[in-house]
């Protein structure tokens, strides 16, 4: 299942009857160009790529998966 299928079938779980797809899709394609103008602007673009979608909270040690910042 693609990532965006997931986030579909999650907001529709999530808002049920008040569920508006054309909001929905807005948000999402408003989100991927931000994600892909993050990418685009950054050097390795291969780690972020590859957190997309995954939450990062204080339990995640996704401290070897960042970008080391160029001096």
């Amino acid at each position: 299942m693609s990532p965006r299928t997931t986030k579909y079938i999650e907001a529709m779980v999530r808002e049920g009857d008040n569920f508006d797809y054309y909001k929905w899709l807005k948000e999402v394609r408003e989100e991927e160009a931000r994600v892909k103008q993050f990418v685009a602007t950054h050097s390795s673009g291969e780690l972020v790529a590859a957190e997309i979608g995954k939450p990062m909270g204080p339990s995640s040690d996704n401290q070897h998966l960042r970008p080391k910042p160029v001096l």
